[in-house]
This record gives C-alpha cells, structure tokens and sequence, in this order.
C-alpha cells in the first residue's frame, strides 16, 4: 500500500514531465525549421480551383518579380491599328473544370506586396486621414517621355501632399495637351536620342548643372517612370532617386547586353541608399523588374482621377466601347475578329473608341457608354487605369484566351521590345533571370514562343489583378455573362475598390516621401568633383558601371 501512494504522488509529476517534454520537444522544431526573415505563406488551392491557383496569403514575397505605347518613343496614345488577326479560333475555345491550364496560375495579393521591406497584414490597412504622417515640401524633378504617370502623380499630390511638388520637364510627343513640354528649360536634347542615354550624355548633364545654384541641386529628389532609367542623370548629384516602373524597364537599353547590365548594376547601387525607393505601378513589372535585377519593387498604381469622369451609363445608350487590338501575324480586318459578338449580343452594338470618336474625345463621352471592351496589346496602360477609376465595367479575354489569341495573333504585341519595336519574335532574354530574383520565375518574359511562360506572365497583367473585370473564356461565353450582368452593380462596386485602393496608395506615397531628406541637409558636393568622382564619392568605386 505505502508502495501504491508513492506511485500515486509521482504520477502528476510524471505526467507533466511528458507534456513539457513534448511542448519542448515542438519549440525546438519550430526554431529550426524558422527563418529569421518574414516569408510568403504560399497555399495551393489546386483541390478547390482546376486552375491550381496560388495565392500569397501572408508574409513579404522574397524576391518577388505604357503604357499606351510601351515603346513610348514620342506618344502617348498612337493611331490603333485598324488591321485584326484571323483564323479558324479568332472566339477561342470553352474552359471547362476539367480542362487544366496551360500553367499554374500564381496570384500575388497587393497588400502581400504592397511594402517589399517589411510583413503585409493579411488585408491592407487604410492610414487614418485624421492622423497622417506630416509631410514638408519636398521638390521632386521629372523628365519623362510619357505624359500620363506624371499627370497621376501630380494629381494624388496635389490633393493629398500639396506641398509636394512635381517640375515636369516633358520630352513626350503629347506634352503639349498637358502643356509640360520641356521647351528648351532643361539641357538635353529634345529628340528621341536622349532615351537612349549615353555616357556622354550623362556626363554632359551632370557638367551643366553640378554647380551649387543649379536647377538640379535644387531639387530634393527625381522620379522617373517612362523611362525609369532616366534616373542615372540624377546619380552624381547626390539627391534621393525614385524609381516608378510603368512599363519595361529597361527601355532605351533594349536588347543590348552591355548597356541592361549597366543600367541594372546602377539600379542596385541606387537600392543600397536608404532613402531610394524601387516601385512600380503594376504588378507585370514588379515581377519583371525582380525578374532581371534582384531587387523587390513595392507595387503603387496608378490612380488617374485627373480625368474628373465618373461612369454615367443612362440604359439606353448601346455601344459597348472597345479599346486596344493590335495584332502581329495572321492580321485580318477588326471587324471580322470580332464579328461573332456583334452577331451574339444583339442587344448592344460593339465599336471601337476610334470609329465612335475619330478625334479627341472627352471623358465623359465614353463614361457614358455601358461598358469598355479591352483587347489587350500590353500587360498594363494607362486607359485601363483610367476606364477602371471612372468605374467604367470593364471586359477582357481571360488569361487562357489571351493566351491562345497571342500564340496565333502575336495579339499582346508590345508585350516585349523586340515586337514592339521590331516586330520580331524571340524565344531569350538577353540577360538571364538575376541569381537573387524569385526562384518562381522559372520562364524567360521575353520568350514568345513558350505558351506555358506566355501565360505565367500575362496573369500579372492588369486585367486579372484587379477585382470586378468581366473575364469571359470565348464570344458564347461573354454573350452569355453580358446577358446576366448587372453593369451598374459592377460599376459600384469598383467604385468601392477605388475609395479603398486610394487609401493604401496615398498610405505608399506618404512612406515614399517620408524618406526624402531636403536637399539643404545633404552634404555639399564640390562642383569641381568630376563625373567620376562624384560617382565614387556617393556609391563607391565598384558599385556602379559606366557604359557607352
């Protein structure tokens, strides 16, 4: 019995012993099997979604990888090609459940990749309008060769950072429907040559104004978007550098091995200093950016509420609007590609912005039409921005379709520099992927022959990264969702996402001109240092390339 009562006072303490043993033995797991960095919790849904859909549900992406005209050498939106593409499968093919995709589709949430330095909460976080981050005068310099980002961006400062602004020295064809032409105020030649700088070029700029009174020396920061790399002029002068990729970024150093990998090396000296922000305006290219340079750009749209339109559909007017259709091979009359719709919705006529409106039109003529019908020929332009924050509803093929009309139309031709400037079909990049971008990008952008890689890339495209776009798989298919749609639903619902969307993007500026030091704080550069020198002097002499 005395033998029983000991076994009976030593069982708790036995049983606890095994508990904490257990409880210890899990911590230890979780310790080693952690990272001390935050990382993408990526989840397969492939038993609920036949497209075997992966979403970024927590955590920061590590290593995550025009506009109207992506060649953007002088407008900002050309004539439309008045030629189609042709062929027995212009309405595509039915998606059914079964059917798998031609990739795994991989989708990263905004607010996973809103901010590349630190977690994202699992839903973004508005900032309070009542207590925002004060924000001085901050003098930002511009010199672009598209009018419509600078025009947004003047637009979300001017109503929320008023203090900020924005010298825009234009070198765009259109500059003068914003009347931001550069007109001789800045020294650079106003031609297409100066988007393909040259060293020269750089040095001559950086002689002309590496004076302390100089325009430049004035300014506390640049920012440059079409084309980003229009930033390498500000690198000797000391001033903060904000990169905002709207399209492609290594325009003007297209397919030239030497000059990318030169613009890439400058970019990643850039990165280093902390007061540098990488951002971009679309999803595409903060994946394409991370693609060939490593680095992580934090992902800002585009808002484009300068356009003062909101959609006003009345019921009775029937003209679906349609935008885009620019194909490259088996091209065949518009009118005919899309002939099936017309013949399937009865109920609405389908017409080109062009043919409806052979000039310049108004915003809020097309605000009131019932609807906006892209036929894709870039992964993200500026109409698309502007048509969804007029809340206009708005219909696109879906990515598989997109997809098949590319392979046999070239249709997203000026998806890659080589079609758009070229008209060239290529299956390699110049550069291979960068050895610090995401290992999730295992296909080549600019390979146009590969209709797995095709696809992997189109679904970063606008169309499929925001909500409430009408998706359709083939003409049945859309005539049958027209049928069904409630257009005015839609619309507010956009609407809706708009307001929010407004708020983490004003959240992301506030970040990006927070970090701008005033230029009277920075220390005095001597305006006898060489080119060289004041390059050494700020990035170190192994950091940066010169390259002709």
């Amino acid at each position: 019995p005395a033998t029983m009562k000991q076994r009976t006072r030593r069982a708790p303490l036995v049983t606890f012993a095994f508990v904490f043993a257990i409880l210890f033995a899990l911590y230890l797991n979780f310790i080693l099997n952690d990272v001390s960095e935050p990382r993408a919790i990526i989840e397969t849904s492939a038993d609920r979604d036949p497209d075997l859909t992966y979403r970024v549900t927590s955590g920061t992406l590590q290593n995550p990888s025009d506009q109207e005209i992506p060649s953007g050498l002088s407008l900002e939106d050309s004539a439309h090609n008045s030629k189609a593409a042709s062929g027995p499968d212009a309405q595509g093919t039915a998606t059914t459940a079964n059917q798998p995709s031609i990739a795994p589709s991989l989708h990263i949430l905004p607010d996973a990749i809103f901010s590349s330095n630190e977690p994202s909460p699992a839903a973004p976080t508005p900032v309070s309008p009542s207590t925002p981050k004060q924000i001085g005068p901050v003098q930002l310099l511009s010199i672009d060769f598209h009018i419509s980002p600078i025009a947004d961006l003047k637009d979300v400062f001017g109503k929320s950072f008023k203090e900020t602004v924005v010298h825009d020295f234009s070198l765009s064809g259109a500059c003068g429907q914003k009347g931001t032409c550069s007109n001789g105020r800045i020294n650079l030649r106003e031609d297409l040559s100066t988007l393909y700088l040259t060293q020269q070029a750089k040095e001559d700029f950086y002689n002309a104004y590496r004076g302390t009174e100089s325009l430049v020396k004035k300014m506390d920061a640049m920012i440059c978007s079409h084309p980003s790399g229009m930033c390498e002029l500000i690198m000797p002068f000391n001033r903060t550098v904000i990169l905002w990729v709207t399209t492609r970024f290594e325009q003007g150093r297209e397919g030239n091995a030497d000059k990318m990998r030169g613009l890439i090396a400058n970019f990643r000296a850039i990165a280093k200093k902390p007061d540098t922000s990488i951002l971009a305006n679309n999803m595409y290219d903060v994946h394409y950016f991370n693609y060939f340079t490593g680095l992580n750009p934090v992902y800002i749209p585009s808002f484009c509420d300068y356009t003062g339109a909101k959609y006003s559909w009345d019921g009775v007017q029937n003209i679906i609007l349609m935008h885009g259709f620019r194909p490259r091979r088996n091209i065949i009359p518009a009118s005919e590609f899309v002939a099936d719709i017309r013949r399937l919705a009865p109920q609405y006529k389908f017409e080109f912005v062009r043919d409806v409106y052979p000039g310049h039109y108004g915003y809020e003529q097309i605000a009131g039409h019932p609807a906006m019908l892209h036929i894709p020929y870039q992964g993200s332009i500026m109409s698309f921005f502007e048509h969804y924050r007029m809340c206009i509803p708005l219909i696109a093929p879906s990515v598989d379709l997109l997809v098949k009309w590319h392979m046999h139309y070239r249709m997203v031709s000026e998806r890659t520099w080589d079609m758009a400037l070229h008209n060239q079909e290529t299956s390699a990049s110049v550069l291979p992927r960068h050895p610090e971008a995401s290992p999730l990008h295992v296909f080549d952008p600019n390979d146009e022959t590969n209709a797995e890689g095709v696809r992997y890339w189109l679904q970063f495209s606008d169309f499929y990264t925001f909500p409430h776009v009408i998706l359709f798989d083939n003409w049945e298919d859309l005539a049958q969702k027209l049928a069904k749609a409630d257009l005015r639903s839609i619309s507010n619902a956009m609407c809706t996402f708009n307001k929010e969307e407004l708020a983490r993007i004003e959240a992301e500026w506030r970040k990006v001109l927070g970090k701008v030091p005033p230029a009277s704080t920075r220390p005095v550069m001597s305006p006898d240092l060489s080119y060289t020198d004041a390059m050494n002097s700020i990035y170190g002499q192994h950091e940066w390339l010169a390259y002709r």
